[in-house]
């Protein structure tokens, strides 16, 4: 409005010299014929242009109107009645919105409004909202939209009830106080009369308010509850991927380094708890770095009780760190951390201690401590709320580097995801209330339900993501959940593999498990009760199994469901990106290779692999290397690329490192050195050298994914690897194991005078993955 407002005061002021410019050189001329007018009457007749005066007819008995007193009348009375409808707009547009807001229905009605309330209602239709004319003028979501009504003005206990709202289906009350929040949907419901199956939605960042609303009052108990932290924590997890981050950086749990105690990193830590179940991986850790630790925990106890529940213990560990992150550079300020960080190495840290400037200042000093230091080896996820998106940015060294996440808005993954989940949430609950067990009452009716109650459906539902990837799928290149979509031939495949189906359901009892005790229940041997909070099946998988009861089952029920609804749709939008399997191809070779024969050898392989597959569509290829000079390298571009030409889909690239670029090909060029007689044969196994990383890194131009992985032990320096070649070895070992370890197939130059190579395969043999591919 502040734009438009100006240029239409220019708009008038130009109609109106145009009509005093014309009336008055369109009259001078006209009296021109005529004795005794002065120059007044000249100004009198061309202002009488403004109000459609009938002297702009003419006369029989005078002269006929020129040109130019014609063009005067016109734009005259056109000015006259386009500045009577600008007045009318000004004083009179918000009673004619407010009218328009009366005969509205079906619509959303939001009292109170951000960015993020908005968008988490955009595609539901018709949104009228109330707010004052400030944070009106803050949203730079929807806010051109057609479908977006806003009533400027204070909010009072009047706002909002069946005087203005029309016939709404959704009445959300989206301030960020959540007291606020909960006084007008109070107020609202006591007033209001006309809407009374009016849905309830309320914002609430207060974890306290929302765990047990419906204490308040019974209105509160089917009230929709949404909370930014919460969507943020949910976002962050999805986008970190911690199970998978651990278990790609060879790690035995998942270990998350949490800065500062705000709401955000409060959700991040229950997220995290719910989240961080592998069949592969221990119990998680979170250490919290505050430096005020026992306000921190004491923080912890009145708002997330439950992460202190002893039964939580074999499933989650919690650990405070008392240190002021802005000082983690100074001498001894992190040996603390440091000790967390030797014990188990850190998966993730996310920095959330408060406004962007201190935000940005932690990071970065712990930025500069994994530079100077090597230590803290772990993405560094800033909270960042001058972001346009909540998600995380994609990142792609998986040992360092900062990335900014929580911003205003949501992003179409986020949406989509939000609208999936909800969707197999019901549909999971639904296949549960129609199992034999299950007497179909009021009690559990998906529509007359709590949302309390419906809480465990919606965790089910949202871990269909960790499912996907614990059954080895993966997501496509840039799109963090795609809609869920699971490509039919991979999820028939998991569907049909029974043994990594007990799996899944064995994980998926484990995250149960501690859903139930984060929501305060307890274990017992007795029935079942709501009230108190008791459930018997809060056991062990391998105690549920021996039960004989077939409990088990409703797990297994649960991943297959959340399956079958990817492939669901996936068939509703087939040429959408989707979920797909991954497969790991590791590669490892001599120094010296034949690039043109080593490429025409992998292409051949890998069409040959295809052909064999029933579903060459069902898998995704991800390349995991050494990065090393020679066949390391040249393999893993001409895997690419050979994929990239058959499928037509990038490939991802993993870079295990086993020291920095520079430094690995300084110390291969000095081995090949010995092996050449002159300094032009060096010179050109130098530039062969450098265009090897070259064409790697060239990749990432044509869509594929290159990812790293820093695989020096903690402080230990490129320096100190090249002075001391022993430790080299072994951390190329290393190296070599973790590439292995991760592969699903390895292909192997077979070079009998290769030292590495030859190791390389025989230690490939014993872990009785299947036979090595050679070339």
């Amino acid at each position: 409005m502040k734009t438009r407002f100006p240029i239409t005061i220019l708009v008038l002021l130009a109609l109106c010299a145009i009509t005093c410019v014309t009336g008055y050189i369109g009259w001078s001329q006209y009296y021109a014929e005529l004795d005794g007018f002065s120059f007044f009457d000249v100004a009198y007749h061309t202002l009488l242009a403004f109000v459609g005066d009938s002297s702009f007819i003419g006369e029989p008995d005078l002269p006929p109107l020129n040109l130019w007193i014609e063009v005067a009348r016109f734009t005259g009375l056109f000015t006259t009645i386009s500045a009577l409808i600008g007045l009318a707009a000004v004083y009179l547009g918000d009673q004619f919105v407010r009218l328009r807001a009366y005969f509205r229905k079906g619509h959303i009605v939001m009292i109170g409004v951000s960015n993020f309330a908005l968008d988490m209602y955009r595609d539901k239709g018709l949104i009228t909202v109330f707010d004052s004319a400030e944070n009106l003028e803050k949203l730079t979501v929807y806010r051109r939209s057609a479908h977006l009504l806003k009533i400027a003005g204070r909010i009072t206990e009047k706002t909002g009830t069946s005087a203005l709202i029309g016939t709404p289906d959704t009445v959300v009350f989206g301030d960020a106080d959540a007291v606020l929040n909960v006084e007008r949907a109070r107020v609202w419901r006591s007033q209001t009369d006309r809407a009374p199956n009016a849905k309830l939605a309320l914002r609430i960042e207060d974890a306290s308010i929302l765990r047990d609303l419906q204490l308040l009052s019974d209105i509160f108990a089917q009230a929709t509850l949404f909370s930014r932290s919460e969507t943020i924590a949910r976002a962050l997890v999805t986008s970190i991927a911690p199970n998978e981050l651990a278990l790609t950086r060879c790690q035995e749990r998942v270990h998350a380094v949490l800065v500062g105690l705000g709401s955000i990193n409060l959700a991040v830590a229950e997220e995290l708890a719910l989240r961080c179940h592998h069949p592969r991986l221990g119990p998680a850790i979170l250490t919290i770095v505050d430096n005020k630790p026992d306000e921190a925990k004491a923080r912890v106890r009145r708002e997330r009780p439950a992460l202190f529940n002893p039964d939580l213990a074999g499933h989650l560990e919690i650990n405070f760190v008392g240190m002021d992150a802005l000082e983690c550079c100074a001498e001894g300020q992190a040996d603390k951390l440091l000790q967390q960080e030797n014990k188990n190495p850190i998966t993730a840290v996310v920095v959330a201690a408060g406004e962007d400037v201190r935000n940005a200042a932690i990071a970065m000093r712990l930025r500069q401590m994994q530079q100077e230091q090597l230590c803290v080896k772990a993405p560094i996820f800033m909270r960042s709320d001058s972001l346009a998106s909540i998600s995380a940015a994609a990142f792609d060294d998986l040992t360092g580097g900062i990335v900014p996440f929580g911003g205003r808005s949501l992003d179409e993954d986020d949406i989509a995801l939000n609208k999936l989940y909800q969707k197999l949430a019901r549909a999971i609950h639904e296949r549960w209330r129609k199992s034999s067990d299950v007497v179909p009452d009021d009690g559990n009716d998906w529509t007359k339900m709590s949302n309390a109650q419906k809480r465990a459906s919606y965790r089910a539902a949202l871990s269909a993501i960790d499912i996907f990837l614990a059954a080895g799928l993966v997501s496509p290149i840039g799109s963090r959940v795609a809609g869920l979509r699971l490509q039919a031939s991979a999820g028939k495949a998991v569907l049909a593999d029974k043994d990594l189906i007990r799996v899944l359901a064995e994980t998926e009892h484990e995250r149960w498990n501690v859903e139930r005790l984060l929501e305060a229940w307890r274990k017992t041997d007795g029935h079942r009760d709501n009230e108190k909070k008791r459930h018997r099946l809060i056991l062990p998988y391998d105690a549920l199994v021996a039960l004989g009861e077939g409990h088990e089952k409703k797990d297994e029920k649960n991943v297959e469901e959340s399956l079958n609804e990817g492939i669901e749709q996936f068939q509703d939008k087939i040429t959408l990106p989707c979920w797909r399997m991954r497969w790991r191809v590791g590669v490892i070779g001599p120094l010296q290779v034949d690039a043109s024969e080593t490429t025409q050898a992998i292409a051949s392989l890998l069409k040959n692999h295809l052909s064999a597959l029933s579903s060459p569509d069902a898998i995704d290829l991800e390349i995991i290397t050494p990065d090393a000079p020679g066949f390391d390298r040249v393999a893993a571009v001409a895997l690419a690329q050979a994929w990239k030409t058959q499928t037509g889909r990038p490939a991802r690239i993993l870079s295990v490192l086993a020291a920095g670029v520079s430094t690995i090909d300084t110390i291969a060029l000095q081995h090949l050195r010995t092996r050449v007689d002159t300094q032009e044969a060096y010179n050109a196994i130098a530039a062969e050298v450098a265009a090897q990383r070259s064409s790697l890194i060239a990749l990432k131009a044509d869509g594929h994914l290159l990812r790293k992985i820093d695989q020096r032990p903690l402080g230990v320096s490129d320096t100190e690897l090249s002075e001391d070649p022993e430790q080299y070895d072994t951390v190329i070992k290393e190296v070599q194991d973790a590439v292995m370890a991760l592969a699903d197939d390895m292909i192997f130059k077979n070079q009998p005078d290769s030292i590495w190579t030859q190791r390389g395969i025989d230690r490939w043999t014993r872990l009785d993955k299947g036979p090595a591919l050679l070339i």
